[in-house]
C-alpha cells in the first residue's frame, strides 16, 4: 500500500473524525468485529446498512490502483465520550485491507500490569498473549499490507500502584512484534478512569496555528521549520513507520475545534490537512453542477464550472513528482432535505480522479 494512503488515512481518523458526527451512517463495535478483510465495498455498505462516508480516493503509482477511505461514526451516544467515535475502512481495487477503530470499544477491563508486561515475549502468537493478560485488548487496528502478510495493534491500559499508562502492542503474522517501552502516566486518583486519556495526546497551550500560516506552510519544509515558523512544536502522534512523523496543531481559537496536521517522510513534509479551518461560506455546488463535473477535467475545469471556488481544500499531498489534493463543497439541499449535503473531489497532478457525494 501506499505511504500516502496509509498516512491520509491515519490524518482521517485522528483530525478528521469529528466531520462525520454529520453522517447519518453509524456502526456499532458488533458490527465492527464482524466486518472481515477482504470484503468488498459493497458487501461493507449491505452489511452495515449505510455506504459511510467518502472521504478521499489515492491512485497508487505506478499502476493507478483505486484505493478509497471510508468513515463511519461509532454508534455510541457523544455525551459518554465528550468526542466521536470513529470507524475507517480502507479499500485497494474495491477490496477491504485495512480497518481501524478510535473511541468505539470501551471494555474497561483490558488491563495489563507490570508483571505480565515482563511476562510475554517477542515472537509470541496473539492467543499467547492473551492467555498471560487474561483478555484480549482493544484492537485498534487490522490490515492486509501484502498478500498473506497481516498487522495488528492491540491496546492495552496499564495499572498498578504506581498509576496508570498505556501500551500498544504490534503483531505481525498473528506473532508479537516487539515490546514497546512501558511507562506510566502520572494521574489525579480522583479523576475517573472513564475520562482518562494519555497525556501524549494533549495539546500545549502553544501548540496553535493560524489560517494564514498554515496556508503558507511549504512542501518540503523540515520539521524544525515547521517548528520555527509557528513558534511550537505541535503534537506527534504515533506512527508504525520509523521514517514518517505525524505532528497537529489546534486552531486559534479555542472556542472551535479545528485542526491541522502535517505529515513529514524521512523528515520532509509532504501531506498537510485541515479540519474546520476554511470557514468561507460560498463553497457551495447544485446537484446540476455536480452531474456535469466529469473524471478527468483539469482542476481549472471544475472550478470554472463552480463559478470560480476554489472549495475546502483539506488535504494536500507533494512527493516524487506527484501531487494530490481533496476538495470539499457544501452540496446545496433539496426542498425535500433536511440538512445540505457533502460533495469530496480528489484531484491528482491537477486532474480530478474521484468524485463523490452523501446527502443527496
Amino acid at each position: 500500500m501506499s505511504i500516502i494512503l496509509f498516512l491520509i488515512l491515519s490524518i482521517v481518523q485522528y483530525s478528521i473524525g469529528i466531520s462525520i458526527a454529520a453522517i447519518n451512517d453509524a456502526i456499532t463495535l458488533e458490527q465492527y468485529q464482524q466486518v472481515k478483510l477482504g470484503w468488498t465495498r459493497d458487501q461493507v455498505t449491505q452489511f452495515v446498512g449505510g455506504p459511510g462516508g467518502l472521504v478521499i480516493s489515492v491512485p497508487e503509482p505506478p499502476s493507478d490502483r483505486n484505493n478509497i477511505i471510508v468513515q463511519y461514526k461509532g454508534s455510541i451516544p457523544f455525551n459518554v465520550l465528550q468526542r466521536q467515535s470513529t470507524v475507517a475502512f480502507a479499500f485497494s481495487n474495491g477490496i477491504l485491507w485495512k480497518k481501524k477503530q478510535n473511541l468505539l470499544d470501551l471494555t474497561s477491563n483490558y488491563i495489563i500490569t507490570k508483571e505480565n508486561y515482563n511476562q510475554i515475549e517477542t515472537g509470541w502468537t496473539y492467543q499467547q498473549v492473551t492467555s498471560t493478560l487474561g483478555s484480549k485488548g482493544n484492537v485498534i487496528e487490522e490490515s492486509n499490507i501484502w498478500p498473506n502478510i497481516t498487522l495488528m495493534t492491540v491496546a492495552y491500559q496499564s495499572e498498578d500502584q504506581e498509576g496508570l499508562g498505556y501500551i500498544q502492542l504490534e503483531f505481525m503474522d498473528g506473532k508479537l512484534g516487539s515490546k514497546p517501552t512501558y511507562e506510566w502516566v502520572s494521574i489525579n486518583p480522583n479523576t475517573s478512569r472513564s475520562t482518562l486519556t494519555p497525556t501524549t495526546n494533549d495539546f500545549l497551550p502553544s501548540d496553535r496555528i493560524t489560517v494564514e500560516q498554515y496556508q503558507q506552510v511549504q512542501f518540503g519544509w523540515t520539521r524544525n521549520q515547521l517548528t520555527q515558523y509557528v513558534g511550537s512544536p505541535g503534537k506527534v502522534i504515533p506512527s508504525p513507520n520509523s521514517n514518517t512523523i505525524l505532528v497537529q496543531y489546534q486552531g486559534p481559537s479555542p472556542d472551535i475545534t479545528a485542526i491541522a496536521g502535517f505529515v513529514f517522510l524521512n523528515g520532509i513534509l509532504f501531506t498537510k490537512s485541515q479540519l474546520h479551518f476554511d470557514f468561507t461560506a460560498n463553497y457551495e455546488i447544485t446537484k446540476e453542477q455536480y452531474n456535469i463535473i466529469q473524471i478527468g477535467w483539469t482542476s481549472q475545469q471544475v472550478k470554472a464550472a463552480l463559478g470560480n471556488q476554489k472549495g475546502n481544500v483539506v488535504t494536500e499531498s507533494g512527493t516524487n513528482g506527484y501531487t494530490s489534493m481533496v476538495v470539499q463543497y457544501t452540496g446545496i439541499k433539496d426542498q425535500q432535505q433536511m440538512e445540505d449535503a457533502i460533495v469530496t473531489l480528489g484531484f491528482l497532478n491537477e486532474k480530478l480522479i474521484t468524485k463523490s457525494q452523501y446527502g443527496w
